[in-house]
């Protein structure tokens, strides 16, 4: 996996694939997965919205995918944080 990788998570909702196409034109690492290692080691993730919230969770947590997303999201929120701290 190349860390410059941007996923596009599939957790059995949303339009992917015109996500994933747009992306294509533009970046040249860009991949579709639902593999918690393959969404730890990106550079970015996206999860495309779907108009129901409830079910977008559940089709989440059946695939076992929450805890990745939570540790991804806090582990980028930290290195955020962490450069702004030493930019101040």
């Amino acid at each position: 996996m190349n860390k410059g990788n941007i996923v596009i998570v599939d957790y059995g909702m949303g339009n992917l694939y015109s996500v994933y196409y747009k992306l294509k034109k533009l970046y040249r690492h860009v991949i579709i997965s639902s593999c918690a290692d393959e969404i730890m080691d990106a550079s970015k993730i996206i999860l495309p919205g779907v108009g129901h919230f409830a079910t977008g969770m559940k089709h989440i947590k059946e695939r076992n995918l929450l805890t990745p997303l939570q540790k991804k999201v806090m582990e980028e929120k930290f290195l955020y944080w962490e450069f702004a701290w030493e930019c101040n």
